[in-house]
């Protein structure tokens, strides 16, 4: 290979390293960012409720805002609106449905079109649940998104699988990083269900206190580790050379 073949070889590959650099530097911004969303909108319906295992801080209001009529993450009807949540929580959805299409950009070259494919829809369907929340919110009412929002998640579900595996093939460092985020926000709705007990110490007989919490965790977990992959892909970079 010539000298200036290798030149060139080894700008592309700095040029494809720096955009993965900016790429996943980015979505872990748009998903840290989402993180305080969630947990405000989560604690201005759970304020009054447990904590955690022992937490003395139970009243009879805690036991009324567990009834599902106070969910919004999906707004339907009949529904009460809990002023500020579901906005807050449509804005950080939002902001998930971003970070995954920029993250797409931090897989390796060719990223071909069942990856775009299957992020485009993820993303979609993380903005329409978004977008569901925070015109719900501002609405005092379910919005006309609602008829629609069953098909979307389990379609959303789909792509996240795809987009997932797709991008574990290609990138299984970053695919790793963003698996709680699918697990505790693209389709968790049994994940969580069954881990919120674990926290307040019992299980409501409708919603667990903090349910909400719990995809935030999940969303901030995935940050942390996008900014790890960093870190491993920089030390096998420098190993090699």
């Amino acid at each position: 290979m010539s000298t200036s073949a290798i030149a060139r070889t080894r700008h592309s590959a700095g040029s494809m390293s720096r955009t993965a650099t900016i790429a996943t530097v980015s979505a872990a911004v748009l998903l840290a960012a989402s993180v305080p969303l969630q947990l405000m909108a989560s604690s201005r319906r759970w304020t009054q409720c447990p904590r955690f295992v022992g937490d003395e801080n139970d009243t009879s209001m805690c036991g009324l805002l567990e009834d599902h009529l106070f969910d919004y993450q999906n707004p339907s009807a009949p529904w009460t609106v809990i002023d500020g949540a579901a906005q807050l929580f449509g804005a950080g959805l939002m902001l998930v449905a971003v970070a995954v299409l920029v993250a797409t950009l931090g897989v390796a070259r060719p990223r071909g079109p069942l990856l775009w494919a299957s992020a485009a829809v993820t993303a979609a369907a993380f903005a329409f649940g978004g977008v569901h929340a925070l015109a719900s919110g501002q609405l005092g009412s379910p919005s006309a998104l609602t008829g629609w929002t069953a098909h979307v998640a389990v379609l959303g579900q789909v792509a996240w699988v795809a987009w997932w595996a797709t991008t574990y093939v290609r990138a299984p460092l970053l695919a790793l990083a963003l698996l709680p985020t699918g697990l505790f926000t693209a389709g968790g709705g049994v994940v969580v269900y069954a881990m919120a007990p674990l926290f307040v110490g019992y299980s409501s007989y409708d919603t667990t206190p903090w349910s909400e919490s719990i995809p935030a965790y999940g969303t901030g977990l995935s940050a942390l580790a996008l900014l790890v992959t960093l870190v491993l892909r920089r030390r096998s970079t420098t190993e090699r050379e």
